[in-house]
């Protein structure tokens, strides 16, 4: 089960890349504290890194914040601990380190990167011990696609997402030889901010929240999906009855309506979507909680409809601890 959310949550971020590249998904900037940040996204993907794996943080600077997406950085963090995680597979004493500490722009930096001239700065550095990298390979390394890892280990997307999210920050990457000569060191320069962080971009909140025996009406065309997310429902404690597409959703509500404390819609469904099976579910009863699930932008789902820019949407695959405050916050509201 461990190994198959794994898989799902991987998948996900592929597609999530590949939406950044064709400039689909969405950038939400704050002030985020760097430290606090790697901290948790450290603690987060340290299941995904091998325990014979040295894992080391080095944070010499507590205070330091930067103007950032907190989405977009931790995939940049999490795609550099695979790849160092993948280099130092086979090593005799397998390590990663990564550390944080404030950095002033060189002369030569400022040349070229004339923008960042007078700015402080923040390196985040992702080094290891591994394989380490040829010199053949520096210059396609931001190429996507270009991948040195054979058939099924690599998507060739990990350093070029980097890549565009850290210029997208207004910093730069590279990578280069380790300085002993053994492995690869990654660093990433980000400019200072002096502002306060606004913590609502900082929330990393795992908590499961079990229901109190409500009914929710599940809307999915996936049988799979549908099947999993009813026992994961049930198991939160929800009773559950599940539709196929939003046409067989409208049929149950209009027979059952009484008995629904909430919906919960997959967007895109044949026959009739999420959103215009809610429209009908409304005029039943206009005041029925609805949470709309997808695997597309979230912006982009419903932005072509006005009447639901305000309803709470969630990406798919998502998170159990995700999902279970979700659907308690708008049963509660």
């Amino acid at each position: 089960m461990e190994n198959a959310e794994k898989l799902s949550f991987s998948a996900a971020s592929t597609i999530q890349q590949l939406l950044s590249f064709s400039r689909k998904g969405t950038v939400n900037m704050g002030v985020i504290s760097i430290a606090a940040f790697l901290k948790e996204v450290i603690k987060m993907h340290r299941v995904s890194i091998p325990e014979n794996i040295e894992l080391q943080l080095d944070v010499r600077d507590e205070d330091l914040k930067i103007k950032g997406d907190v989405n977009q950085l931790q995939q940049v963090i999490m795609n550099l601990m695979n790849n160092a995680r993948d280099a130092v597979e086979g090593a005799q004493s397998p390590e990663i380190k990564i550390s944080m500490h404030a950095a002033l722009v060189t002369a030569k930096e400022e040349r070229t990167f004339p923008k960042l001239k007078g700015r402080k700065l923040i390196q985040i550095t992702v080094s290891d011990n591994g394989s380490g990298i040829k010199q053949n390979h520096l210059k396609k390394v931001f190429e996507p696609f270009f991948t040195t890892k054979p058939e099924g280990k690599g998507t060739g997307l990990g350093l070029a997402m980097a890549y565009g999210a850290v210029k997208t920050h207004g910093g730069w990457i590279f990578v280069a030889p380790a300085a002993n000569g053994i492995g690869t060191t990654v660093s990433i320069y980000l400019p200072m901010v002096e502002e306060s962080v606004d913590h609502s971009h900082q929330k990393w909140d795992d908590r499961v929240v079990e229901g109190e025996g409500e009914t929710i009406l599940l809307v999915d065309d996936n049988q799979m999906v549908l099947e999993v997310s009813q026992e994961l429902l049930e198991g939160l404690n929800y009773q559950v009855i599940t539709a196929r597409d939003g046409l067989e959703a409208v049929e149950i509500f209009s027979a059952r309506g009484s008995e629904i404390d909430m919906l919960l819609l997959d967007v895109v469904m044949p026959r009739l979507g999420g959103m215009e099976a809610l429209k009908q579910i409304r005029q039943i009863n206009p005041n029925v909680k609805a949470l709309f699930a997808t695997g597309y932008n979230k912006a982009t789902a419903v932005s072509a409809c006005n009447e639901f820019q305000s309803e709470r949407i969630i990406s798919k695959p998502f998170a159990i601890s995700e999902l279970s405050q979700e659907i308690r916050n708008q049963l509660s509201s």
